[in-house]
Protein backbone atom coordinates (compact mmCIF):
# COMPACT_ATOMS: atom_id res chain seq x y z
CA UNK A 1 0.00 0.00 0.00
CA UNK A 2 2.72 2.19 1.01
CA UNK A 3 4.42 1.31 -2.53
CA UNK A 4 1.39 2.21 -4.63
CA UNK A 5 0.77 5.83 -2.42
CA UNK A 6 4.22 6.51 -3.23
CA UNK A 7 4.31 5.72 -7.03
CA UNK A 8 0.60 7.78 -6.99
CA UNK A 9 2.19 10.84 -5.47
CA UNK A 10 5.12 10.80 -8.19
CA UNK A 11 2.89 10.88 -11.03
CA UNK A 12 0.55 13.51 -9.10
CA UNK A 13 3.10 15.89 -8.84
CA UNK A 14 4.89 14.77 -12.39
CA UNK A 15 1.78 15.92 -14.02
CA UNK A 16 1.79 19.39 -12.15
CA UNK A 17 5.01 19.59 -13.68
CA UNK A 18 4.77 19.31 -17.40
CA UNK A 19 3.83 22.89 -18.48
CA UNK A 20 1.77 21.18 -21.56
CA UNK A 21 -2.28 21.59 -21.44
CA UNK A 22 -2.05 19.09 -24.21
CA UNK A 23 0.75 16.36 -22.77
CA UNK A 24 -0.72 16.98 -18.98
CA UNK A 25 -4.55 16.05 -20.44
CA UNK A 26 -3.43 13.00 -22.09
CA UNK A 27 -1.64 12.16 -19.78
CA UNK A 28 -4.14 12.28 -16.55
CA UNK A 29 -6.00 10.78 -19.21
CA UNK A 30 -4.01 7.74 -19.71
CA UNK A 31 -3.96 7.27 -15.82
CA UNK A 32 -7.43 8.36 -14.88
CA UNK A 33 -8.37 4.92 -17.68
CA UNK A 34 -5.62 2.47 -16.46
CA UNK A 35 -4.95 1.90 -19.78
CA UNK A 36 -2.33 0.19 -21.64
CA UNK A 37 -0.30 3.34 -21.34
CA UNK A 38 -0.81 3.38 -17.97
CA UNK A 39 0.87 0.50 -17.43
CA UNK A 40 4.17 1.03 -19.18
CA UNK A 41 4.44 3.99 -17.53
CA UNK A 42 4.07 1.78 -14.17
CA UNK A 43 6.95 -0.86 -15.83
CA UNK A 44 9.35 2.25 -16.26
CA UNK A 45 8.67 3.65 -12.84
CA UNK A 46 9.69 0.63 -11.00
CA UNK A 47 12.40 0.05 -13.26
CA UNK A 48 13.81 3.98 -12.57
CA UNK A 49 11.84 6.84 -11.25
CA UNK A 50 14.36 8.93 -12.31
CA UNK A 51 14.98 8.39 -16.04
CA UNK A 52 11.52 7.98 -16.30
CA UNK A 53 10.72 11.89 -15.06
CA UNK A 54 13.29 13.02 -17.76
CA UNK A 55 12.03 10.86 -20.30
CA UNK A 56 8.20 12.46 -20.36
CA UNK A 57 9.92 16.26 -20.13
CA UNK A 58 11.98 15.03 -23.24
CA UNK A 59 8.08 13.57 -24.52
CA UNK A 60 6.44 16.95 -23.99
CA UNK A 61 9.36 18.82 -25.56
CA UNK A 62 8.33 16.42 -28.61
CA UNK A 63 4.71 16.72 -28.67
CA UNK A 64 4.70 20.80 -27.98
CA UNK A 65 7.21 20.76 -30.98
CA UNK A 66 5.18 18.51 -33.52
CA UNK A 67 5.34 19.90 -36.86
CA UNK A 68 1.50 20.31 -37.63
CA UNK A 69 1.58 22.72 -34.60
CA UNK A 70 4.08 24.84 -36.83
CA UNK A 71 2.34 23.77 -40.16
CA UNK A 72 5.15 21.94 -41.69
CA UNK A 73 6.51 18.66 -42.36
CA UNK A 74 9.46 16.68 -41.04
CA UNK A 75 11.23 13.57 -41.41
CA UNK A 76 11.08 11.40 -38.33
CA UNK A 77 15.02 11.56 -37.73
CA UNK A 78 15.41 15.00 -38.32
CA UNK A 79 12.36 15.71 -35.77
CA UNK A 80 13.51 14.11 -33.10
CA UNK A 81 17.08 15.16 -33.65
CA UNK A 82 15.70 18.90 -33.77
CA UNK A 83 13.50 18.13 -29.90
CA UNK A 84 15.88 16.05 -28.41
CA UNK A 85 19.19 16.11 -29.58
CA UNK A 86 18.87 12.94 -30.73
CA UNK A 87 17.79 11.51 -34.06
CA UNK A 88 17.06 8.11 -32.64
CA UNK A 89 14.68 9.22 -29.59
CA UNK A 90 12.09 7.90 -31.30
CA UNK A 91 13.01 4.75 -33.08
CA UNK A 92 10.31 2.20 -33.74
CA UNK A 93 9.07 0.08 -30.74
CA UNK A 94 11.28 2.12 -28.37
CA UNK A 95 9.27 3.68 -25.08
CA UNK A 96 9.72 7.21 -26.66
CA UNK A 97 8.48 5.96 -29.70
CA UNK A 98 5.14 4.62 -28.08
CA UNK A 99 4.14 7.12 -26.09
CA UNK A 100 4.47 9.76 -28.95
CA UNK A 101 2.40 7.61 -31.50
CA UNK A 102 -0.23 7.18 -28.66
CA UNK A 103 -0.58 10.96 -28.06
CA UNK A 104 -0.82 11.29 -31.50
CA UNK A 105 -3.42 8.70 -31.77
CA UNK A 106 -4.92 10.46 -29.00
CA UNK A 107 -5.15 13.90 -30.11
CA UNK A 108 -5.72 13.64 -34.00
CA UNK A 109 -9.06 10.83 -33.00
CA UNK A 110 -7.66 9.05 -36.56
CA UNK A 111 -9.10 5.54 -36.96
CA UNK A 112 -8.24 2.34 -39.40
CA UNK A 113 -10.97 2.96 -41.64
CA UNK A 114 -9.49 2.19 -44.96
CA UNK A 115 -8.13 -1.31 -43.76
CA UNK A 116 -4.56 0.04 -44.24
CA UNK A 117 -1.69 -2.49 -42.63
CA UNK A 118 -0.71 -1.54 -39.37
CA UNK A 119 2.91 0.00 -40.79
CA UNK A 120 0.87 1.82 -43.39
CA UNK A 121 -1.95 3.33 -40.75
CA UNK A 122 1.02 3.91 -38.45
CA UNK A 123 2.58 6.30 -41.67
CA UNK A 124 -0.85 8.24 -42.09
CA UNK A 125 -1.07 8.75 -38.28
CA UNK A 126 2.24 10.24 -38.31
CA UNK A 127 1.59 12.26 -41.32
CA UNK A 128 -0.98 13.71 -39.85
CA UNK A 129 1.16 14.83 -37.20
CA UNK A 130 3.83 16.20 -39.57
CA UNK A 131 6.34 13.67 -39.38
CA UNK A 132 7.05 11.74 -42.75
CA UNK A 133 8.38 8.23 -41.92
CA UNK A 134 10.06 6.15 -44.26
CA UNK A 135 10.02 8.88 -46.86
CA UNK A 136 11.58 7.35 -50.05
CA UNK A 137 10.82 3.78 -49.89
CA UNK A 138 6.64 4.72 -50.20
CA UNK A 139 5.76 5.79 -53.37
CA UNK A 140 3.73 5.58 -56.18
CA UNK A 141 4.01 5.71 -59.76
CA UNK A 142 1.89 8.13 -62.10
CA UNK A 143 2.21 9.96 -65.47
CA UNK A 144 0.37 12.81 -66.71
CA UNK A 145 0.49 14.19 -63.54
CA UNK A 146 1.06 17.82 -62.74
CA UNK A 147 1.86 19.50 -59.60
CA UNK A 148 2.69 23.07 -57.86
CA UNK A 149 5.30 23.11 -54.92
CA UNK A 150 5.22 25.55 -51.95
CA UNK A 151 5.17 28.48 -53.26
CA UNK A 152 1.78 27.26 -55.91
CA UNK A 153 4.69 27.63 -58.85
CA UNK A 154 4.88 24.01 -61.06
CA UNK A 155 7.14 21.68 -60.33
CA UNK A 156 9.63 21.76 -63.09
CA UNK A 157 11.18 18.03 -62.09
CA UNK A 158 7.69 17.09 -62.45
CA UNK A 159 6.23 19.02 -65.23
CA UNK A 160 9.97 18.07 -67.25
CA UNK A 161 8.39 13.85 -67.16
CA UNK A 162 5.38 15.54 -68.42
CA UNK A 163 6.81 16.75 -71.25
CA UNK A 164 8.60 13.83 -72.50
CA UNK A 165 5.74 11.73 -71.80
CA UNK A 166 7.04 9.75 -69.25
CA UNK A 167 6.26 8.23 -65.96
CA UNK A 168 7.79 9.65 -62.91
CA UNK A 169 7.86 7.63 -59.04
CA UNK A 170 6.76 10.08 -56.51
CA UNK A 171 8.27 9.68 -53.19
CA UNK A 172 6.17 10.60 -49.72
CA UNK A 173 9.19 12.97 -49.17
CA UNK A 174 8.35 14.79 -52.66
CA UNK A 175 4.54 14.71 -52.11
CA UNK A 176 4.57 16.12 -48.72
CA UNK A 177 6.63 19.09 -50.36
CA UNK A 178 3.85 19.90 -53.03
CA UNK A 179 0.64 22.01 -52.31
CA UNK A 180 -1.30 21.03 -55.15
CA UNK A 181 -1.42 17.77 -57.68
CA UNK A 182 -3.70 17.71 -60.49
CA UNK A 183 -4.01 15.60 -63.48
CA UNK A 184 -6.67 15.50 -66.49
CA UNK A 185 -10.66 14.99 -65.73
CA UNK A 186 -10.68 11.47 -65.53
CA UNK A 187 -7.20 9.71 -64.11
CA UNK A 188 -7.74 6.31 -64.29
CA UNK A 189 -5.53 4.23 -61.46
CA UNK A 190 -3.84 1.17 -62.51
CA UNK A 191 -2.99 -2.41 -59.71
CA UNK A 192 -0.44 -3.77 -62.40
CA UNK A 193 2.92 -1.77 -63.50
CA UNK A 194 3.04 -3.43 -66.75
CA UNK A 195 -0.93 -2.35 -67.79
CA UNK A 196 -0.17 1.08 -66.18
CA UNK A 197 3.15 1.25 -68.39
CA UNK A 198 0.97 -0.24 -72.07
CA UNK A 199 -1.34 2.38 -71.27
CA UNK A 200 0.62 5.34 -71.17
CA UNK A 201 1.72 4.36 -74.40
CA UNK A 202 -1.50 3.75 -76.23
CA UNK A 203 -3.22 6.62 -74.22
CA UNK A 204 -0.02 9.44 -74.23
CA UNK A 205 -2.25 12.36 -73.57
CA UNK A 206 -3.73 10.56 -70.43
CA UNK A 207 -3.33 10.87 -66.52
CA UNK A 208 -2.54 7.74 -64.84
CA UNK A 209 -1.34 6.27 -61.61
CA UNK A 210 -0.27 2.59 -60.90
CA UNK A 211 -0.26 1.50 -57.18
CA UNK A 212 2.03 -1.69 -57.86
CA UNK A 213 -0.36 -3.84 -55.76
CA UNK A 214 -1.57 -3.00 -52.35
CA UNK A 215 -2.15 0.23 -51.60
CA UNK A 216 1.06 2.43 -49.77
CA UNK A 217 -0.27 5.16 -47.58
CA UNK A 218 1.91 7.44 -50.30
CA UNK A 219 -1.14 6.47 -52.61
CA UNK A 220 -3.77 7.78 -50.47
CA UNK A 221 -2.00 11.28 -50.16
CA UNK A 222 -1.79 11.49 -53.88
CA UNK A 223 -5.32 10.21 -54.53
CA UNK A 224 -7.03 12.32 -51.94
CA UNK A 225 -5.50 15.16 -53.93
CA UNK A 226 -6.45 14.26 -57.31
CA UNK A 227 -9.82 13.14 -56.29
CA UNK A 228 -10.40 17.06 -55.63
CA UNK A 229 -10.25 17.80 -59.15
CA UNK A 230 -10.74 14.76 -61.02
CA UNK A 231 -13.10 11.63 -61.40
CA UNK A 232 -11.04 8.87 -60.76
CA UNK A 233 -11.33 5.52 -62.05
CA UNK A 234 -9.85 1.93 -60.76
CA UNK A 235 -8.83 -1.22 -62.03
CA UNK A 236 -7.14 -4.74 -60.90
CA UNK A 237 -7.05 -8.38 -61.01
CA UNK A 238 -9.96 -9.95 -60.75
CA UNK A 239 -8.82 -11.92 -57.48
CA UNK A 240 -9.79 -11.73 -53.75
CA UNK A 241 -6.45 -9.31 -53.14
CA UNK A 242 -7.76 -7.60 -56.02
CA UNK A 243 -11.70 -7.09 -55.07
CA UNK A 244 -10.58 -5.85 -51.27
CA UNK A 245 -8.18 -3.15 -52.91
CA UNK A 246 -10.94 -2.10 -54.86
CA UNK A 247 -13.84 -2.60 -52.07
CA UNK A 248 -10.99 0.20 -49.83
CA UNK A 249 -11.01 2.42 -52.18
CA UNK A 250 -14.48 2.97 -53.31
CA UNK A 251 -15.29 2.72 -49.71
CA UNK A 252 -12.45 5.88 -49.65
CA UNK A 253 -13.35 7.74 -52.17
CA UNK A 254 -17.36 7.45 -53.21
CA UNK A 255 -18.86 8.81 -55.98
CA UNK A 256 -15.64 10.11 -56.70
CA UNK A 257 -14.44 6.85 -58.26
CA UNK A 258 -15.74 4.41 -60.38
CA UNK A 259 -14.59 0.87 -60.49
CA UNK A 260 -13.64 0.00 -64.06
CA UNK A 261 -13.96 -2.79 -66.01
CA UNK A 262 -15.62 -4.84 -63.29
CA UNK A 263 -18.18 -7.25 -65.35
CA UNK A 264 -18.81 -11.09 -64.49
CA UNK A 265 -18.41 -11.18 -68.47
CA UNK A 266 -15.10 -9.77 -67.89
CA UNK A 267 -13.91 -11.83 -65.41
CA UNK A 268 -15.04 -15.35 -67.01
CA UNK A 269 -13.93 -14.36 -70.80
CA UNK A 270 -10.26 -14.21 -68.99
CA UNK A 271 -10.30 -17.19 -66.46
CA UNK A 272 -6.78 -17.75 -65.72
CA UNK A 273 -4.89 -21.28 -64.79
CA UNK A 274 -4.45 -20.32 -61.35
CA UNK A 275 -7.02 -21.95 -58.79
CA UNK A 276 -7.62 -20.07 -55.75
CA UNK A 277 -7.06 -21.86 -52.60
CA UNK A 278 -9.50 -22.35 -49.83
CA UNK A 279 -7.80 -19.29 -47.50
CA UNK A 280 -7.68 -16.98 -50.46
CA UNK A 281 -11.56 -17.80 -51.21
CA UNK A 282 -11.94 -16.94 -47.56
CA UNK A 283 -11.49 -13.25 -48.17
CA UNK A 284 -14.05 -12.46 -50.67
CA UNK A 285 -16.49 -13.72 -47.52
CA UNK A 286 -14.94 -9.66 -46.55
CA UNK A 287 -16.27 -7.74 -49.89
CA UNK A 288 -19.74 -6.43 -48.93
CA UNK A 289 -20.15 -3.30 -51.60
CA UNK A 290 -22.92 -3.92 -54.06
CA UNK A 291 -20.89 -3.05 -57.53
CA UNK A 292 -18.32 -6.35 -56.43
CA UNK A 293 -20.70 -8.90 -55.40
CA UNK A 294 -21.90 -10.75 -59.05
CA UNK A 295 -18.26 -10.99 -59.48
CA UNK A 296 -17.52 -12.48 -55.70
CA UNK A 297 -20.25 -15.11 -55.92
CA UNK A 298 -19.01 -15.90 -59.28
CA UNK A 299 -15.45 -16.04 -57.72
CA UNK A 300 -16.71 -18.56 -55.46
CA UNK A 301 -18.06 -20.90 -58.06
CA UNK A 302 -14.90 -21.44 -60.32
CA UNK A 303 -12.34 -20.73 -57.69
CA UNK A 304 -10.27 -18.71 -60.42
CA UNK A 305 -8.56 -15.54 -60.99
CA UNK A 306 -8.29 -13.28 -63.37
CA UNK A 307 -5.36 -11.27 -64.37
CA UNK A 308 -5.01 -7.30 -65.73
CA UNK A 309 -2.78 -8.62 -67.93
CA UNK A 310 -5.42 -10.61 -70.20
CA UNK A 311 -7.54 -7.93 -70.27
CA UNK A 312 -5.97 -5.69 -72.08
CA UNK A 313 -8.23 -4.73 -75.28
CA UNK A 314 -11.13 -4.34 -73.09
CA UNK A 315 -9.16 -1.12 -71.16
CA UNK A 316 -10.16 1.27 -74.56
CA UNK A 317 -10.35 5.09 -73.59
CA UNK A 318 -11.93 7.95 -75.23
Amino acid sequence: QKENEKQEMFFNLLLKEIKSDLVREWLNDRIRERSLIYQRLQKEYKNCPDTLKVLLHSIESGITNLPVFFDKKERLAVYAAQVTGNPHFFDSNTTAEIFLFDFISYHFHMQNGEGLSDMEYRNQQYYTAGIIRDDLSNNVTVYGIHAKDTDYVLHSGIEGFCDRKEPILLTLYTLSRLKEVYGEKEIYILENPSVFSWLCQQYPEKSFVCTNGQLRFSAFVLLDQLSRTSDLFYSGDHDPEGLLIAQKLKLRYKERLTLWNYSIDLYEQNLSDVTLNERRLKQLDQIFIEELQEIKEDMKYEKKAAYQESMLENYILQ
